[in-house]
């Protein structure tokens, strides 16, 4: 079998050149239209190596990637696979469709074939919704619950509810006298960290939502009995009456439950604006005269100059937009101009 080394060599040795345009052919290529049922180290270096040159732009510009870190994961492939599949790899005329022939199925498709293949499986609503994005937003450890101080241990083969967001207190079950910074929130998932203590057999426990329509049937904590384990869990949330989310264990157990995070859909912001004045100037009659509207303060941005002035009957401009306004006073006295910044900020959470 061939060292990855001496294909990264080969590789190496490509990479300051892989600029050329796609599809085609650097020189001092062998064709491929004779194939061949083993390669030689040498020759599956040669390979890589005008995979490289003949795809790495492509690469970079289409996919986002790396093509130095690309290159590395390719080495396997041409470490180990299939020669005939090199060969027909290296004769494709597109990406998609060498990548299909490396993966043994590209003598099925042809290259359109390939790169609608691979279109449908990059579908957009996966990456993420417009209507169901979530963002979370870690927080300080909390306890939640302890059913050692309150409640009292959860018996075999039941389940049991809790509160998650929206309390000023867990005392009630056994948690921090706090609201654990979620007395405003609404989150619809959250991280927990749950701790299982000294069940009396071995088994497991399901944390899931209150208003599930029925108990999940996975572990979200192993354990032995006696043990003390812990795991961090991601669950959503429930709306049945007090309830969020509801610990199963399938030994009798006490439960300690701390939350670390939580997810909920992003929430729009009101600006938070201000107006800043700057300095009054006269302007005698018949004169122009011009106003400096002042800076923002850090963190803010200039979003509008309002220009203000005594009299009426005064033309006004903006003559450098953002910065100050020209006034003309056509009164028969002089007139008081004031250049004022409209400055704003999206405030944080």
């Amino acid at each position: 079998m061939i060292k990855a080394t001496t294909l990264l060599l080969a590789m190496a040795a490509a990479l300051p050149t892989a600029g050329h345009a796609a599809g085609t052919r650097p020189d001092g290529v062998a064709s491929t239209a004779t194939l061949s049922g083993t390669l030689s180290p040498q020759q599956r270096g040669q390979a890589i190596s005008t995979f490289v040159r003949r795809w790495g732009s492509y690469v970079a510009s289409t996919y986002g990637l790396d093509v130095h870190t690309w290159s590395r994961r390719m080495v396997p492939q041409f470490a180990t696979g299939d020669a005939a599949n090199i060969q027909r790899a290296l004769a494709r005329t597109t990406f998609e469709g060498a990548l299909a022939e490396l993966d043994g199925v590209g003598h099925k498709l042809s290259d359109n074939q390939a790169i609608t293949l691979l279109a449908q499986q990059v579908n957009p609503t996966l990456l993420g919704s417009t209507t169901n994005d979530m963002v979370f937003t870690p927080i300080t450890p909390c306890r939640i619950v302890d059913t050692r101080l309150a409640g009292g241990a959860i018996a075999a083969a039941t389940s049991r509810g809790f509160g998650v967001w929206g309390f000023s207190s867990y005392a009630f079950q056994g948690g921090s006298a706090t609201n654990c910074a979620l007395n405003t929130e609404n989150p619809k998932a959250v991280v927990l960290n749950v701790t299982v203590v000294s069940p009396a057999a071995a088994g497991y426990a399901t944390v899931y939502p209150a208003n599930a329509a029925s108990r999940p049937n996975i572990a979200s904590i192993n354990y032995v009995a006696g043990a003390v384990v812990n795991n961090t869990v991601v669950t959503p949330l429930g709306t049945v009456s007090a309830n969020d989310m509801q610990i199963f264990t399938v030994a009798q157990a006490h439960y300690v439950v701390d939350i670390v995070g939580y997810f909920d859909a992003p929430h729009a912001t009101a600006l938070d604006c201000t107006t800043v004045s700057g300095t009054t100037v006269s302007i005698a009659a018949g004169a122009n005269g011009q106003a400096f509207a002042p800076a923002c303060a850090s963190g803010y941005t200039q979003t509008a100059i309002y220009c203000e002035t005594g009299a009426y009957d005064t033309d006004i401009s903006n003559s450098s937009p953002g910065y100050n306004c020209t006034f003309k006073n056509n009164a028969g006295g002089a007139v008081s101009a004031t250049a004022q910044s409209r400055c704003c900020r999206v405030p944080g959470r």
